[in-house]
């Protein structure tokens, strides 16, 4: 599992972002990727959900945020 990414941020779509992290972009689903700015650098505690057909990251810039939201998404 991937606890937290650290990184620049590259793109950004209407439900996600790239973070680039050595060389590898990661896409990571987030509540609203357009509050940030291109370029800058963030740290994103991150949930990974594995399913038959994906593979998903999702992201929260608090580690309590994702907390709530692992207990949700288990229950």
């Amino acid at each position: 599992m991937i606890a937290f990414i650290k990184g620049i941020i590259h793109s950004y779509s209407n439900d996600s972002l790239i973070i680039e992290n050595n060389g590898i972009g990661y896409r990571v689903y987030v509540a609203n990727p357009m509050a940030v700015r291109l370029n800058a650098e963030v740290i994103l505690y991150t949930y990974q959900h594995v399913r038959e057909d994906a593979i998903t990251l999702f992201g929260f810039t608090r580690w309590r945020s994702m907390i709530c939201f692992c207990s949700w998404s288990v229950s």
